[in-house]
């Protein structure tokens, strides 16, 4: 399957997606954009995780699990007691799919979330060590730093809007990492970090590049920012690999803004 033709198959599903949310209609696919979808599915398939948590539940709560390998665990935590009541209601299978709602600390206005969160964040260490920890809820700066010592040996972290500038220098403390960027500023985007295992080894990028490439064009585009003299963003890939003593770091970046740029002649 071409890079075009990947991606208008995203489209036409992410259109059909919108047309039942707006009519009311159920979904079973999580908030992401499907080629963010299409990423995690190869990541859960190469990994093979036995054990999974989720910092924040969702359709993604009840979407990804059916992708995990037999007798496999997804525990997942959710703050908001409304919407944990929603998507508890649609566990089909809950010796698969755990559930947990942790409530704030505090309601008190502008108390920081290492404080608001702090059981929410804490409440995994309970239950042991994970292959893969996805971070898509609240207090995520705080949950890539706990990730550290819930991650099991080879495991991986994925901490999704990842575009968000403030998570990257948390994802860069960990041995290997690597970050996904595109044309949106405050959701969308990928981190991924690891204590042992080299993160090329559970997403290759060559999968997924040329359709991230072409969208990121495609709705650079489609919003004008050319004629209301707005800069553009581009795709981006970052990744480096941090030493022990920190003293052989190497880090790469990839802008793909040239390359955008010819994809629209």
């Amino acid at each position: 399957m071409t890079d075009i033709t990947s991606l208008l198959s995203h489209y036409r599903k992410g259109t059909l997606r919108r047309a039942r949310k707006m009519f009311g209609l159920p979904f079973n696919s999580p908030f992401m954009r499907y080629k963010e979808i299409a990423v995690m599915e190869e990541v859960i398939q190469k990994l093979k995780p036995s054990k999974v948590l989720e910092f924040g539940c969702g359709l993604s709560t009840l979407y990804f699990p059916t992708k995990l390998k037999l007798n496999a665990e997804w525990h997942a935590i959710e703050h908001n007691e409304k919407w944990f009541k929603d998507v508890q209601r649609q566990i089909s299978n809950p010796n698969l799919v755990k559930l947990y709602h942790i409530p704030v600390d505090s309601e008190e206005v502008g108390i920081e979330d290492e404080h608001k969160f702090k059981s929410y964040v804490d409440f995994p260490s309970s239950l042991g060590k994970f292959d893969l920890i996805l971070v898509d809820g609240v207090a995520r700066k705080e949950c890539i730093t706990k990730a550290k010592q819930l991650l099991n040996k080879n495991g991986l972290l994925i901490v999704h809007d990842s575009n968000r500038s403030a998570y990257h220098s948390l994802l860069k403390t960990f041995k290997h990492w690597m970050i996904m960027e595109d044309f949106r500023k405050t959701s969308g985007g990928f981190g991924f970090a690891t204590k042992d295992k080299d993160i090329k080894e559970y997403i290759a990028l060559e999968n997924h590049r040329g359709v991230w490439k072409i969208d990121n064009a495609i709705q650079n585009f489609s919003k004008f920012k050319f004629l209301l003299g707005k800069k553009t963003r581009p795709y981006k890939e970052s990744f480096g690999t941090k030493s022990l003593d920190n003293t052989h770091d190497k880090t790469s970046t990839r802008s793909s803004s040239m390359e955008e740029t010819s994809a629209l002649d």
